[in-house]
């Protein structure tokens, strides 16, 4: 299915009347050939005080700056999922991400959010060309953000079938557990207990389903955590 990117210019009021009234969430609409955001909702500018258009026609590196810095590098992480993945590439329901992450508001300050995005078009190599995102702010939502883990700042998962989101800590001792270290290798490196480490590869076996070490790294790299 193809969705022209003129359904989603500047002009398209429509679209924005229609989720100012269902939802307070940002609508983002990025062409994934150029990287630049085609799209942007009002909602943008209400819930986080940056005029819309500014935004409209940037590369989505602008929107990434503002991002908190310690939370960048695993959704950067989780778009290259995407974008490696070729399987099922005839049913993008089946390609999202969700990602939970701390953006800056006009004010300086950082707020807790969430995000879902949808890939909408396919290449034919099998490679997104158009995604649809939706940004909400979680204090406006929930009315609280306490009951977000330090240890769990982003969640992200792939697909139907994917498993249970992995912390950036996690992801740390994955791709090391993969490099063939050993827990009390990891732990020095990470600056962390032994006991920490063991506890973080019981998560991890559990998250991916793995009775092993062999299968925990092998159903990771299915899953696109590990290349």
């Amino acid at each position: 299915m193809s969705f022209p990117l003129s359904n989603f210019d500047q002009g398209g009021t429509l679209l924005s009347e229609i989720f100012s009234e269902i939802t307070d969430a940002t609508l983002i609409v990025t062409d994934l050939n150029d990287g630049r955001m085609r799209y942007i909702s009002s909602a943008f500018s209400k819930n986080f005080g940056y005029p819309t258009e500014a935004f409209i026609g940037s590369n989505i590196s602008k929107f990434i700056d503002l991002i908190h810095p310690e939370d960048q590098n695993l959704i950067i992480q989780s778009a290259e999922q995407i974008q490696r993945t070729k399987e099922n590439i005839h049913s993008p329901a089946n390609h999202r991400i969700l990602l939970r992450f701390r953006l800056k508001r006009s004010s300086g300050q950082y707020g807790w959010v969430e995000s879902i995005t949808h890939y909408l078009q396919y290449g034919p190599t099998g490679h997104p060309q158009l995604s649809l995102g939706l940004v909400w702010d979680v204090e406006t939502l929930f009315g609280k953000t306490d009951f977000i883990e330090e240890d769990s700042k982003i969640q992200s998962f792939l697909g139907k079938g994917s498993f249970q989101p992995i912390s950036n800590r996690e992801l740390e001792v994955l791709k090391l557990i993969a490099a063939g270290q050993t827990a009390r290798a990891i732990a020095s490196q990470l600056s962390i207990s032994e006991h920490t480490v063991i506890t973080h590869r019981k998560n991890l076996l559990a998250k991916f389903r793995a009775k092993n070490i062999a299968e925990l790294i092998r159903n990771a790299m299915r899953s696109y955590w590990l290349e």
